[in-house]
């Protein structure tokens, strides 16, 4: 009877091939498990850093407004501005207007314009060095008693019931509803309790003594300002990206900063104090700042101060980081009660 032939070690090539490929297989599924979970962990660390950025601005912007004494700048012109005039505007009084930024003339009308301005005067009457037809308006001639306010500024209109298009320039969700209001809402002005002799006595008698702190001094005539300034630009179609979610990519947005500027009214040689309260995460449309930024159907100012009541939104859109090929953004806002009411 013939022996059994005993098997030789090793594979053939066609068990060779097998295995290798089962390997080829299970390495590949590795490696893409991976990848998965190391994307993964990268956009929730990415998503985690853009929500800790958004509220630590939010925080510091709190903080920077804790005791503040909010303010609407808002003048009347006292002589005739026309379309090319690119040397001053003279009104009633620039006082709680920040030393350069951007004004609104007549507001609403057919003759509305945004001029920008980079110089004030110690006359406090003066708007010099100016840049007719910004933000996508269009220079045109201004009469004498028209009104010119500051475009950082957004406020609540008086009529809230069924407003004509002309009185508003958008409709936040506010605290309690919806709310027209008038500006661009990406800046605001206020005042801060001081001691004029550098100590720690705020109190005139029964009354808090207003002012700012600028460059280390104490000013009765101190103000300061929280504004947005623009760094960077994105835009949609270069990135194939719907930032807004509004269903198109023909948008162009600023990114940018909240800058806090203190300046003296009337000392214009005092200087301004400027600093960043974060970095350049903040967006808004450009020709459109304070519009609606998430197609909810509301419009989105970074501020929008109520005297009447004392309340302060502030609403901040911040990006940052990519997930899935789009870009992280996070919402955050908060209300802050300002100390504007009677004093006895």
């Amino acid at each position: 009877m013939r022996a059994l032939q005993p098997r030789k070690a090793g594979y053939t090539l066609l068990e060779l091939t097998f295995s290798m490929s089962f390997f080829a297989i299970i390495l590949m599924s590795t490696l893409s498990m991976l990848t998965r979970d190391t994307h993964l962990a990268q956009s929730v660390l990415s998503t985690s850093h853009v929500e800790q950025m958004a509220q630590e601005l939010i925080y510091r912007l709190k903080k920077e407004l804790a005791n503040a004494q909010g303010s609407n700048p808002v003048a009347v012109l006292t002589q005739v501005v026309d379309d090319t005039e690119t040397g001053t505007i003279r009104v009633d009084s620039t006082l709680g207007f920040p030393n350069a930024g951007q004004l609104i003339a007549n507001r609403g009308k057919a003759n509305e314009e945004r001029i920008a301005y980079s110089a004030l005067e110690n006359s406090e009457v003066y708007f010099n060095t100016l840049v007719r037809g910004e933000s996508c308006s269009t220079a045109k001639e201004h009469n004498v008693g028209d009104e010119v306010m500051w475009a950082g500024l957004a406020e609540p209109i008086a009529n809230q019931a069924n407003p004509l298009p002309e009185q508003y320039d958008g409709v936040t969700m506010g605290v309690l509803g919806p709310v027209y209001f008038r500006g661009d809402g990406i800046g605001f002005v206020f005042r801060n309790p001081i001691d004029p002799t550098g100590g720690n006595n705020m109190l005139d008698g029964d009354k808090l003594i207003w002012g700012q702190k600028v460059k280390n001094t104490p000013k009765l005539d101190g103000w300061a300002a929280l504004e947005f300034q623009p760094r960077y630009v994105y835009e949609e179609a270069q990135t194939q990206k719907d930032l807004n979610r509004d269903g198109d990519l023909l948008d162009v947005f600023d990114i940018g900063v909240v800058e806090r500027k203190r300046w003296v009214s009337g000392e214009v040689g005092f200087g301004t104090d400027e600093i960043n309260m974060g970095p350049a995460a903040v967006i808004q449309e450009q020709c459109n700042w304070g519009g609606d930024l998430d197609n909810d159907g509301f419009d989105d100012p970074i501020f929008l101060w109520d005297e009447a009541t004392r309340q302060l939104q502030i609403r901040l859109f911040v990006i940052g980081g990519v997930s899935n090929g789009n870009p992280i953004i996070r919402r955050v806002e908060s209300t802050i009660f300002l100390r504007n009411e009677v004093e006895i």
